[in-house]
């Protein structure tokens, strides 16, 4: 009876913790270099898998399977629109590799590979107890180092980024780079991009429709396109993005009197002035001159002109006598 029980039977495995630890690092003006730890929450994979695109399912189920044998590359890289859940899935890769990894955010990318110095106490020169092969993921948000002028705006940094992850100074060093970035493949450099170099390059897009349907359970507010991830989760609180509203049109009062524009004008010369007194004052002062009357005029009977109108010229103030 009692092998008959335990025949089949299989020890439950032990529950994940939610929480996975995971380290923040900067320069602090009192203490220098800096690493501080938090605890942040992280789902598993198969609870977020749904939350993507059919082929970035595809590539991070792969990714989520990496062990330290089995890398080939130093730098990971996502890039895509904002809004299509790379920081999670980033959240989610650290709960994947806590066996073996230790990840890391750098706050201040920007001065990391500008400071030579602070690049080399993470590199190089700290041991925080990751002893016993332990490797060390570096998340990093650096748009600028990795564009097509990186070259030239950066100057050396994109230098040092690609030194660390397959050059002399990545040697020996259990070292990962991970690099999210926004900006669109064709626009970074090649030598980012090069076969060979990075562990994962996962384009991380929206759902399409049919799959942005599928999450939300209705139509309501897809569009044709599909959707990112952070726009269905607003449409499921009920909310719609924020939009600018349209500018108002200015609407102008004008007019086009021919009394406006000074006596004597010719016909149809009537002009857009706005209702104002300065402006009358202006449009006669540019008043063409009038055309000669046929007529008797004001000057014996010969053909003369309308005189034109003459404003009072103010009086100036006589000087004051000197003492």
């Amino acid at each position: 009876m009692l092998r008959q029980s335990v025949e089949d039977a299989e020890d439950e495995p032990e529950p994940q913790p939610e929480n996975v630890t995971m380290g923040f690092r900067y320069v602090s003006p009192r203490r220098g270099p800096y690493r501080t730890t938090r605890q942040i929450s992280a789902g598993t994979w198969p609870e977020i898998r749904a939350n993507y695109t059919a082929p970035v399912a595809t590539a991070m189920d792969q990714l989520m399977k990496v062990t330290p044998d089995d890398i080939a590359g130093r730098l990971l890289l996502l890039h895509g629109p904002p809004g299509t859940g790379m920081t999670s899935a980033l959240r989610t890769l650290a709960r994947a590799w806590r066996d073996w990894c230790q990840v890391d955010c750098v706050l201040d990318p920007e001065r990391l590979f500008n400071d030579v110095g602070y690049l080399m106490d993470i590199a190089i020169g700290e041991d925080d107890g990751t002893a016993g092969g332990r490797w060390r993921l570096l998340l990093e948000d650096c748009d600028e180092l990795i564009r097509g002028e990186a070259r030239h705006t950066a100057g050396q940094a994109l230098s040092r980024l690609l030194n660390l992850t397959d050059g002399l100074l990545g040697q020996g060093r259990n070292v990962l780079v991970g690099v999210t970035t926004n900006e669109d493949l064709e626009r970074l450099h090649p030598a980012v991009v090069r076969p060979g170099r990075c562990l994962a390059r996962i384009e991380v897009g929206a759902l399409t429709r049919p799959e942005a349907v599928n999450w939300l359970g209705t139509e309501e507010g897809v569009g044709r396109d599909g959707s990112t991830l952070a726009e269905l989760f607003a449409l499921r609180r009920g909310t719609a993005p924020a939009s600018v509203p349209a500018p108002r049109p200015v609407v102008t009062r004008a007019c086009t009197c021919e009394g406006l524009v000074g006596r004597g004008a010719r016909p149809g010369a009537g002009r857009r002035v706005a209702f104002s007194r300065r402006s009358r004052r202006r449009a006669a002062r540019r008043s063409p001159p009038p055309a000669p009357s046929s007529g008797p005029g004001p000057g014996g009977g010969r053909g003369g002109r309308t005189p034109r109108r003459r404003w009072p010229v103010r009086a100036r103030r006589p000087a004051r006598p000197r003492r």
